[in-house]
């Protein structure tokens, strides 16, 4: 599952954990059956008949990265099937750049503005020239899922070439239609980044809009430069610029008139600098109307419901944001991965809250439910702590007396 801009700032606390436990070493996947140079990578792709693997990686700081290494790259089921159908290519970006000759450095740069590159692991399969069809990165269950995952997005590049080939051939709407095929295989992510060129054909060859393509194409060009608009805000928000920035937004707003999704994002942006600026009722007031609108999903909602928990909880009002949460938690199916973040989030917000007694039930209920390995023993960990802050030792009495 995808996570929008504000699902990952609200949820990030728990996202992180794993990445908090600190790594002891680091570990490259470039060694045998690996190559740092794209150039030979695309010859030997083209040579071979293969598919391009590129890894882009922080190998000595990104914890994900050491973990998709140990759990996938590293294991004997990948090495010796992933080099059957792929050229596996590292492009890393190391703390330590003495790590990287001067023109690999370069190198890995140039791919990564080519890609658009956002963060680590990011996995790209390419073809021989070096085009991607398909975007990945962690996924648990070691080496042979994630090769089935692999060949899963295989299939991508089957569609994609397909489409193509066949708009070749077309002229008109008929050519839009193909393109619009192979850009929507591809997904919109790779599709406004790699294939820009595609995008403005379409927009071109169905200028009338007599195949709905045109519309579709700068309703989303349009969305993107909202978001780039967004960014840019976020940049220039220095915590004492807030009046600025939201006149700013609502300017943006009435320029861009975003629905849905798009506006939800606009919306939270305005809740967190209301919040930052301790405007809590506004903010408020702003969840509220989002949270009102018609058509807005379970999914959708949950990240606002918790931003309006943290808020209700910042005003004192702790036993409203519990009952937020617990309402989510009763929502929630058997076996959902959203109940160990939700009980994760009300155990920060009881310790917060001083009810630490409660906030360590809590913590137990998001390692009870939760089946990543480490950010259990980090939960584990921050409840220690949590009992060591009220003189007791776990499984122990408090001391009254606080001795030793």
């Amino acid at each position: 599952m995808s996570l929008s801009l504000s699902q990952r700032l609200v949820l990030a606390p728990l996202f992180s954990l794993a990445l908090l436990a600190g790594w002891a070493s680091w570990a490259e996947a470039g060694g045998a059956g690996w190559t740092h140079d794209m150039t030979a990578a695309m010859k030997q792709a083209a040579s071979e008949k293969k598919d391009l693997l590129m890894d882009f990686t922080g190998s000595d700081w990104c914890g994900w990265c050491i973990r998709l290494n140990k759990e996938v790259f590293d294991q004997d089921a990948f090495k010796k099937d992933a080099p059957k159908k792929f050229v596996l290519v590292e492009l890393d970006f190391p703390q330590d750049e003495s790590k990287l000759a001067p023109e690999t450095k370069k190198q890995n740069q140039m791919w990564g503005e080519k890609f658009g590159v956002q963060g680590f692991p990011s996995i790209y399969l390419a073809d021989e020239k070096g085009v991607p069809y398909a975007k990945t990165g962690y996924q648990a269950g070691g080496a042979q899922k994630y090769l089935d995952h692999l060949n899963e997005l295989g299939k991508i590049r089957v569609a994609r070439d397909q489409a193509m080939a066949s708009a070749a051939k077309a002229k008109g709407v008929d050519k839009a239609r193909f393109l619009d095929t192979a850009l929507t295989a591809v997904g919109d992510e790779l599709a406004f980044s790699v294939y820009a060129d595609q995008v403005k054909e379409v927009v071109a060859l169905d200028a009338k809009n007599a195949a709905g393509l045109k519309e579709k194409y700068e309703d989303k060009l349009k969305a993107m430069e909202l978001a780039k608009v967004i960014a840019s805000i976020q940049e220039e928000f220095t915590g004492e610029n807030g009046d600025a920035i939201l006149n700013k937004l609502i300017e943006t707003e009435a320029k861009f008139a975003p629905k849905g999704t798009t506006r939800r994002e606009l919306q939270m942006l305005k809740v967190q600098i209301l919040g930052t600026m301790k405007k809590q009722a506004e903010a408020l007031a702003v969840l509220d109307e989002i949270l009102a609108e018609k058509g807005i999903t379970a999914e959708e909602s949950l990240p606002l419901l918790m931003a309006k928990a943290d808020i209700l909880a910042s005003q004192k009002k702790v036993d409203e944001a519990l009952k937020i949460y617990d309402t989510l938690l009763t929502a929630q199916p058997k076996g959902s991965g959203l109940t160990p973040r939700l009980h994760f989030s009300k155990g920060r917000l009881l310790a917060a809250a001083g009810k630490k007694a409660d906030a360590a039930k809590a913590f137990d209920a998001a390692i009870e439910t939760i089946e990543d390995e480490d950010s259990k023993q980090q939960i584990k960990l921050i409840k220690s702590q949590l009992l060591a802050e009220e003189g007791k030792a776990p499984g122990k009495p408090a001391d009254p007396k606080g001795s030793k």
